[in-house]
């Protein structure tokens, strides 16, 4: 069991690891994709401890997420 920020549901939610759609490994961090139970797509960026500013975490786990968003396959969901 793991815990994600759904923004359908405005707070985190509970997810089981069959939850879990892909684990994808970005040089800005580790990308958690996971389908929450309503079928929006979570994004969970872990991974590498940024050693720098608040900020430049926020920048790293924003261009992981763009790096997963980029490899999808055509006709994949967009939500979340």
């Amino acid at each position: 069991m793991f815990t994600a920020y759904c923004p359908r549901h405005g707070a985190r939610v509970l997810l089981s690891e069959r939850r879990i759609l892909a684990v994808h490994n970005t040089p800005d961090g580790i990308v958690v994709e996971a389908e929450c139970h309503d079928g929006a797509r979570l994004f969970t960026v872990t991974g590498r401890q940024v050693a720098d500013d608040a900020a430049d975490r926020v920048q790293r786990a924003r261009r992981a997420v763009a790096t997963v968003r980029q490899r999808r396959p055509a006709g994949a969901g967009t939500a979340g």
